[in-house]
């Protein structure tokens, strides 16, 4: 804390350069503060709205995956945002549904059944889905946590990262908890290439577009030049770049209209943090409405993907006293809204 600041605050330095995904990268500011955009998480829960303020943030649902399921060709992938599946439980119930039975008990569809509805749109309507569905989210608990390394597997390999990588950054981000062997981190990234293999063409495509134009593009069509030496490193940075910066500009749309809005109606609203996917604002609490419905309409971007095929970003709103999320234990988290 600095001695001189009278009314201690959470700061940081935003860099603006500092990625090149056009999303911001943020630091200390000099030795105070820290990364905004990757903060502590037991940090949250200190940083409080004022009194008679709430922060409000809308989320992008879906944000990098939306997009590469319509980077890629028609597929599981896309299917399964049409069936309003998240990618991360339809793998979470492939890599780990053989051995939990568990999650079928007492269900009308047995596990065999619901293993082979390989398409999303006929597993949305086997009887028992929506009580599976729920299981398989609830699953972290369990101590090989199946919904968190399904999570962490479709991020990984849709990059198309490797398993030694995979098994690292995993054991990091686990905090030590998560430890795999080589084989079980390869079964995992098989299973994601298994069922996306329309993810695994896309991602020998895009080295070979940038390669022959010198340059990719996003979906706002701002450009990237590609004039390095193609390693496998430099690829991987590539397949990333579009739906990365794609969901980056988005959030920066968003905050500037908010931005904008603010200037013009005099509202007492305060931008504190632009966070790739997320926008964090603090607002009186009878505006939380009202804040909440201007940034939905202004991040519900329309964008178009290859086969030119119209989908939009939508939002999931979050309001809170505090930034870390709701609980029991800490019930002024930020938790789901509903706009009125």
């Amino acid at each position: 804390m600095n001695p001189l600041n009278i009314n201690p605050r959470f700061v940081g330095m935003v860099r603006p350069a500092g990625t090149k995904s056009f999303r911001l990268a943020c630091g200390k500011l000099f030795e105070f503060g820290s990364n905004a955009q990757n903060p502590c998480k037991p940090l949250l829960a200190c940083l409080q709205a004022r009194k008679g303020h709430s922060f409000v943030q809308p989320d992008q649902a879906g944000a990098e995956a939306l997009v590469v399921a319509h980077l890629t060709r028609p597929g599981t992938y896309r299917a399964l945002f049409h069936n309003k599946i998240k990618p991360h439980t339809f793998l979470a119930l492939h890599i780990f549904g053989p051995i939990k039975q568990h999650w079928f008990t007492d269900l009308p569809t047995t596990r065999e059944d619901f293993l082979s509805a390989t398409d999303p749109a006929l597993l949305a309507k086997l009887p028992g889905w929506i009580e599976l569905n729920a299981r398989i989210a609830d699953s972290d608990s369990e101590p090989d946590r199946p919904y968190y390394s399904g999570k962490r597997t479709c991020h990984a390999r849709s990059y198309k990262m490797g398993w030694k990588t995979f098994q690292l950054a995993l054991l990091k981000d686990s905090h030590g908890t998560m430890v795999l062997d080589k084989l079980k981190a390869e079964g995992f990234l098989g299973m994601f290439d298994l069922r996306f293999d329309e993810i695994i063409e896309w991602q020998y495509e895009v080295p070979l577009i940038a390669k022959a134009c010198g340059e990719l593009r996003n979906l706002f069509d701002y450009p990237r030049r590609c004039d390095r030496i193609f390693t496998a490193g430099y690829e991987r940075e590539l397949i990333s770049w579009i739906p990365q910066s794609t969901v980056g500009v988005i959030t920066h749309k968003c905050v500037i209209a908010t931005s904008k809005h603010i200037e013009s109606t005099h509202r007492k609203w305060n931008i504190i943090n632009n966070k790739h996917d997320s926008a964090l604002v603090e607002v009186p609490d009878e505006q939380v409405n009202d804040c909440a419905r201007f940034m939905t309409k202004a991040m519900a971007v329309e964008l178009k993907g290859r086969d030119g095929v119209e989908f939009v970003m939508r939002s999931d709103v979050q309001v809170g006293k505090n930034w870390a999320p709701y609980s029991a234990k800490n019930p002024d988290g930020m938790r789901g809204y509903k706009i009125q």
